[in-house]
């Protein structure tokens, strides 16, 4: 997805430019863990996305008042727990996420297979169910085939 389009989808919500200018800076994150934006290019991609025209100096401003950022000479970056907070916010828009596998442990987390656990039960009861029937008709035929 571009900024454009991320951009699009985040005009269906109803976000301060605070929260924009967040959500832009996480967008950014994603690609690029730890970036550092100031508070006048994310101005600047709001205006250009035509989501609002912020003054850069009361957007950062309102940014830190929000907690959610570290602040630095060079601009703002997401505090981590901040990462969640605001992939929650842009849920609606962004719709579920794939869950995090550590591969290292070799397998897969909880809340990967556990919605699914009964939908599999399901298809191997029903494969007992009929795969003894199908087995006893081959049984049958390759007996009937050999005499």
């Amino acid at each position: 997805m571009t900024i454009d389009q991320f951009c699009t989808k985040l005009s269906r919500l109803d976000l301060s430019h605070a929260d924009q200018a967040l959500a832009i800076l996480w967008f950014h994150d994603e690609k690029q863990p730890d970036i550092v934006m100031s508070s006048g290019q994310l101005a600047k991609v709001i205006q250009e996305s035509g989501l609002g025209s912020p003054h850069s100096t009361r957007l950062g401003e309102a940014m830190k008042k929000t907690g959610k950022v570290l602040v630095s000479a060079t601009g703002f970056r997401l505090k981590t727990l901040a990462r969640s907070q605001i992939r929650e916010t842009l849920h609606p828009i962004l719709g579920a996420t794939a869950p995090a596998v550590d591969q290292e442990l070799g397998y897969l987390p909880e809340a990967v297979w556990k919605p699914t656990r009964g939908v599999h039960r399901e298809s191997l009861r029903a494969a007992e169910r009929v795969l003894p029937v199908r087995l006893l008709r081959r049984s049958v035929r390759d007996d009937a085939t050999a005499r």
